[in-house]
């Protein structure tokens, strides 16, 4: 859906009046678009500069421009700067709902929750159907803690997108957090690994489900196969947390010897947190 939205919004970028300046600062837009899909962030806020620079443009385009911008500089974290171009965009376009979200994500990266709450708030009341918004709504009230209003920002997303298999991960996390509607979180991981079988932090969570559940088999088996899709890092990760708890007094290695297996096991009888800090 995001790549129909850019591909929209490049259209935009690319309409021509007679007038042989919109027409050169829409190639320029054109050009920038380009580089950023190309991950060349310094040169598309460059040649963003030039397209804005331009004077030719339609409010329309220049509200765009900007924002891809403000999304340039936010990708190579120059967050400030990136609010800068998310503001002009929203002044000369303030239904643009795509410029909401991605202001309102910078917002919550920077500490802002409620400035992030109310700029996505306002994306979606101007574009129901947008799905990151949702989905960036639903991060920053997890962030926030307020684990119901997740879970009904998350939900939707899902809606909107039953075949992401990350949208059934975003979904089950809060509940699992809240310790509530764990079946839920088992479906939803469930459903999640039907669509993406090595998607490792689904593993993960049903480990989390089962052991609180007091499956201590199941858990095993599911941290063991998160271990599997996701490499020695994860048993890396798993023996820090295993050892800072207590459990493990092994060196990590991201080897799951015997000595590590113990202490997973002592972990999920206590149905432990392998996440914990």
């Amino acid at each position: 859906m995001k790549r129909m939205v850019l591909i929209a919004l490049l259209a935009v970028l690319a309409l021509v009046r007679p007038a042989h300046a919109q027409g050169e600062g829409a190639a320029l837009c054109a050009l920038a678009f380009s580089a950023q899909q190309g991950h060349l962030f310094e040169s598309a806020i460059d040649s963003y500069t030039l397209c804005i620079e331009s004077g030719g443009l339609t409010t329309m385009q220049a509200a765009v421009a900007y924002y891809h911008r403000a999304t340039s500089r936010r990708a190579l974290g120059d967050l400030e700067t990136a609010i800068m171009d998310y503001n002009e965009a929203i002044a000369l376009q303030p239904n643009l709902a795509l410029a909401y979200n991605g202001r309102g994500v910078t917002l919550a990266t920077l500490g802002d929750i409620e400035g992030a709450k109310a700029d996505l708030e306002e994306a979606l009341e101007i574009d129901p159907g947008l799905v990151e918004a949702y989905q960036n709504l639903g991060y920053v009230h997890w962030k926030d803690g307020d684990l119901d209003a997740a879970i009904r920002a998350y939900d939707t997303a899902l809606i909107l997108t039953p075949d992401n298999a990350q949208r059934y991960l975003n979904a089950a996390t809060p509940r699992l957090d809240a310790r509530r509607d764990l079946e839920g979180a088992l479906m939803l991981a469930d459903a999640g690994l039907r669509l993406d079988p090595e998607l490792g932090p689904l593993h993960d969570l049903r480990g989390h489900v089962l052991a609180i559940r007091g499956d201590q088999d199941g858990a095993l088996m599911a941290f063991q196969t998160a271990m599997d899709v996701s490499g020695a890092q994860l048993v890396g990760t798993y023996e820090t947390s295993l050892a800072r708890q207590g459990y493990f007094s092994g060196t990590p290695d991201g080897e799951p010897d015997a000595d590590f297996v113990a202490a997973l096991r002592a972990c999920i009888a206590e149905a432990c947190d392998l996440w914990a800090e």
